[in-house]
């Protein structure tokens, strides 16, 4: 069960005499002690047995729980009639939002009985005790802005060769349109929530362009005035991503599907005689539409009427309005400014903020977004220093949590962009706090997603694996859908660099078809990029090129040029894992040329590095061995010290290496071996370490030392733990071609028959297969092996010698009759 605590706290065990903990899933909260069940705060009624049958399977939710366990639980006999315990459950599930066809909270379990499948987690995780029997005192409303500036920003899982971390903002969604919601496939669909989504204002036609800004500043407004009543809102970064910022009308319907929420508001503007009427339109998930209007002189004011009465349509408290300490029109300024940054017109928004009077201009309100405007613009220091003019807050007045936050994960930004990993967590620990004691999980979610981020670059995978456990509740308690995607990408990218392929790929396989529902962003195409690098790690070349594909056309779509640069390196290597060297020769050389190396040091020698290992693919050792030297000597960087850049330079190490040899300049390979090693071993990264031992095993081999097997045997142990087909069909190539030509058929037949789950599907494991039955003399084998070489080769050259049939059977004593027998049992259980 995942409780939201600092990172690092144990959970404790709750004593057998204590009293039973207050739950909540979703927007439910269950108190077993005094039999309550509260739903938004109110009080559900609830029939006995209904309430022990809900309290006995969330009690044990770890377990299915069987039919004449249920019976017994609840009647107190086991001889019910199956019709009196579905009738039960039934109403257990509408009760609780649930559905026979859903099956969201209660699963049933055919031929046997029912299990709780909703994530649970006690109230106490986020201090969030709902006040169920008296309304919460209004808090202290923010600006009319809301979580999205610098809360909104997360740590995007990039990729370079295999995948990184680093910090990203969270930019506004393009105008585009997004995919079709309603047609993504419902094992990925959102989880239910009893929230509510607000759309971009239609401003009508006739109102002066002035007024343009009311479409997102209202939005605005409505969702925070919604949000301090008590609702879950969702937040404005899902709707925009979903609406193209607005510019593309947006299907109610569409939004749900696409969110989970229950209610959707769809406002529209007119301007009148003499002021403004703002009418709400409200959908339910069930069909059922209700509508309130207000007028007034003001928009603003207009806004807030509508929206306290739409409130009183849904049965909540109204708002207090408590902006008595800003001067009169600030908050229709910061809504101007609000508005203008959400449309990436960052210039309109640097001239409202200068054309306001000096005294406003130094509130912590248009500090905080003359900051962002000034970190966006790239002037860094300058904006380091305007962050922290808010925190320090010249007018003594205390600062508002939306404000606060915002700054602290600004410098957070900053911080990471220059490499204070240190000051960065510490911003975050200061934030995550921030958010605990204020009772916000939208900020404290998003927070532990960039804290667990940076966690994973300083490879404290506790720490990380534990930030995104309760990331996860905390943004489903704020029923931020596109955030869970976040949480889940950057999540499998952590796993990806653990090589923990088989959790990281569930993730992706449920992140990405949710980032999909909204418009195109750098998550997506950065999850894209590492489901690519994953496909090639598992030896799934043709997978990696769908999947490119399928990027390429999604950053068509999106102004991210490092993103699309990325992702051009990853359809490069899987271009070149397909054989289709000279398509791949062309993407790498457009590529590079691109490229600056001063600007993007860790792109440009990851290419480099590509085409080292494409010249080596063409028989060209001379060009590999100087692009892989060019490549270590960009990786070779202080500021590339990272674990990425620093695999790379691993695998250009040995490129190079390699192409020396195939050059015939021994001596030097081998003095780049001995460099190599030596860099190698004050490294504890094993990705890095198991090829370096591959290099070493393989100059003992070319030197005939006698440990030369004995070190073949380590990488490929090595790499057998490590669990990376990749790795472990490299080694087993290499050992096995060195065994072969020693005449040690036998052990040859051991390795190799390692590789042979992959042969089907991965050109050097099949050659290696054909490699071995012609030194056997097995010709039906190695012709069926060949031939599946030959359809996985691309245009790659089959070395001729294993073209021609093998002439003698060579077969060591006690061989057994069947070689495919011997590889298929010697082969790696998976």
């Amino acid at each position: 069960m995942s409780v939201l605590q600092p990172p690092g706290t144990p959970a404790t065990l709750r004593p057998m005499s204590a009293a039973p903990p207050i739950l909540r899933f979703g927007a439910y909260r269950i108190d077993p002690a005094t039999r309550e069940l509260y739903r938004a705060g109110r009080l559900l009624v609830l029939s006995p047995r209904m309430f022990d049958c809900l309290a006995w399977l969330l009690e044990h939710r770890e377990r299915a729980v069987g039919r004449d366990e249920l019976s017994a639980a609840v009647w107190g006999r086991t001889d019910v009639t199956d019709a009196q315990i579905d009738q039960l459950i039934r109403k257990v599930r509408r009760a609780v939002g649930d559905s026979g066809s859903d099956q969201e909270i209660i699963r049933t379990i055919p031929r046997f009985g029912y299990r709780w499948v909703a994530e649970v987690q006690p109230v106490e995780a986020l201090e969030a005790a709902d006040a169920a029997r008296t309304p919460a005192p209004a808090r202290d409303p923010a600006p009319p802005r809301r979580p999205w500036v610098l809360v909104g920003a997360v740590l995007a899982a990039g990729v370079a060769l295999a995948v990184a971390l680093r910090l990203a903002l969270v930019a506004p969604a393009p105008d585009t349109a997004p995919p079709d919601a309603a047609a993504t496939d419902a094992a990925t669909a959102p989880r239910r929530i009893e929230g509510i989504a607000v759309l971009p204002v239609s401003v009508d036609a006739a109102a002066d362009s002035e007024w343009n800004w009311l479409r997102l500043g209202l939005m605005d407004l409505i969702g925070s005035r919604l949000r301090e009543s008590g609702l879950t809102v969702i937040p404005a970064d899902n709707v925009l991503a979903l609406t193209g910022n607005g510019t593309v009308a947006a299907d109610p319907a569409a939004v749900q599907a696409a969110t989970g929420v229950r209610y959707v508001v769809v406002p529209s503007l007119r301007r009148i005689a003499g002021g403004w009427r703002l009418h709400l339109d409200l959908s339910d998930r069930d069909g059922a539409a209700r509508e309130v209007e207000a007028h007034a002189d003001e928009a603003a004011i207009s806004a807030r009427a509508a929206t306290d009465r739409l409130l009183v349509l849904l049965g909540q408290p109204q708002v207090a309005d408590v902006r008595n300490r800003e001067p009169p029109g600030a908050d229709v300024l910061v809504s101007r400014i609000d508005a203008a940054i959400y449309g990436r017109d960052y210039e309109s928004a640097r001239r409202l903020i200068e054309s306001a009077p000096p005294d406003l201009q130094a509130q912590p309100p248009l500090l905080l977004r003359l900051a962002e405007i000034t970190r966006v613009g790239g002037d860094i220091d300058r904006a380091r220093t305007l962050f922290q003019a808010v925190l320090d807050n010249p007018a003594q007045a205390p600062l508002d949590v939306w404000t606060h936050g915002d700054a602290l994960h600004g410098l957070v930004v900053i911080l990471t962009q220059v490499q204070q990993t240190d000051a960065a967590l510490a911003r975050l620990d200061e934030l995550v706090q921030l958010a605990r004691s204020n009772d916000q999980p939208l900020i404290y979610g998003r927070a532990l997603t960039s804290r667990a981020a940076l966690h994973t670059m300083a490879r404290q995978d506790d720490a990380a694996d534990s930030d995104f456990a309760q990331a996860r509740v905390a943004l489903e308690l704020a029923g931020d859908t596109l955030g869970l995607a976040r949480v889940e990408a950057n999540q499998a990218a952590s796993l990806i660099l653990r090589r923990r392929y088989a959790e990281a790929q569930t993730l992706l396989g449920r992140a990405i078809p949710r980032l999909e529902r909204f418009a195109p962003s750098e998550t997506l195409l950065a999850a894209l990029g590492n489901q690519i690098h994953m496909h090639l790690v598992l030896l799934e070349p043709d997978q990696a090129l769908t999947v490119a594909r399928h990027a390429h056309a999604q950053a068509e779509r999106l102004d991210s040029t490092r993103q699309r640069q990325l992702l051009t390196r990853q359809e490069a290597r899987a271009l070149l894992a397909n054989g289709r060297l000279e398509e791949a020769g062309q993407v790498l050389d457009a590529l590079v040329a691109s490229l600056d190396p001063q600007k993007v040091p860790d792109v440009y020698a990851g290419a480099l590095v590509n085409q080292a290992q494409l010249a080596l693919a063409l028989a060209r050792p001379e060009q590999a061995a100087t692009l892989a030297a060019q490549a270590l000597a960009h990786l070779a960087r202080p500021e590339l010290a990272a674990p990425m850049p620093a695999r790379n330079r691993a695998i250009g190490w040995l490129t190079r290496v390699h192409a020396l040899r195939g050059q015939g300049a021994a001596a030097e390979a081998a003095t780049e071996q001995q460099a190599f090693a030596a860099w190698a071993a004050d490294r504890d990264d094993p990705a890095i370490v198991v090829l370096a031992e591959l290099a070493q095993a393989e100059q003992a081999a070319i030197e005939q030392r006698p440990d030369a097997n004995a070190r073949f045997e380590a990488a490929l142990a090595f790499a057998t733990r490590l669990a990376t087909p990749a790795d472990v069909a490299q080694i087993a190539g290499a050992y096995g071609s060195v065994l072969i030509e020693s005449g040690n058929l036998a052990e040859a037949a051991r390795v190799i028959g390692q590789t042979a789950a992959w042969a089907d599907r991965d050109y050097e494991c099949a050659l290696q297969q054909a490699r071995l039955y012609h030194a056997l003399g097995q010709v039906e084998p190695w012709r069926l092996a060949l031939a599946r070489a030959r359809a996985l080769a691309g245009e790659r050259t089959i070395p001729p010698a294993l073209d021609r049939p093998p002439l003698n059977a060579r077969l060591p004593s006690g061989w057994p009759g069947t070689l495919e027998r011997t590889a298929q049992a010697s082969a790696p259980k998976r």
